[in-house]
């Protein structure tokens, strides 16, 4: 089966599941790409990080971001090694990011990206972990996506 564009559906229901994305910032030292988990809501996408830090320098400088994310399923080998295919989808997000400020909405987003991850509807937070942590909330002006099925 060929690749195939995805439609904004998918690649929202793709964004909800998958488990890492990778961040892509631009600042004084030139691009930098960092893992994070994540979550995916209300048409934005949300990380939590320390803090400081280099993501958080460069978001400073320069808000635009590209967040991707890439789930590989398969490898199909072929007879000729140039010839192997991969199975996989991927999603790629270009936006503008900013630190959470509300107290409130910070909370309410680290509960949810806290039981995405531990797969369970309940969870109490500490709040003093909470206060050493911030939320980033990517405000997405482009998606793409693909997939090899």
């Amino acid at each position: 089966m060929a690749k195939q564009k995805m439609d904004k559906p998918g690649m929202e229901e793709f964004l909800r599941r998958a488990e890492v994305g990778h961040l892509a910032t631009l600042g004084p030292k030139g691009p930098y790409l960092v893992p994070l988990h994540f979550l995916y809501r209300g048409g934005s996408i949300y990380f939590h990080c320390g803090l400081a830090g280099r993501k958080l320098d460069n978001i400073k400088k320069d808000p635009r971001v590209c967040f991707q994310v890439t789930e590989m399923t398969a490898i199909v080998p072929h007879k000729r090694p140039c010839s192997y295919n991969t199975r996989y989808t991927s999603v790629l997000v270009e936006g503008t990011a900013r630190v959470v400020t509300d107290p409130t909405e910070k909370l309410a987003l680290l509960t949810e990206l806290a039981a995405k991850y531990k797969k369970t509807p309940s969870l109490e937070l500490d709040p003093q972990a909470a206060a050493r942590t911030l939320v980033v909330e990517i405000t997405p002006q482009c998606f793409s996506g693909k997939r090899n099925p």
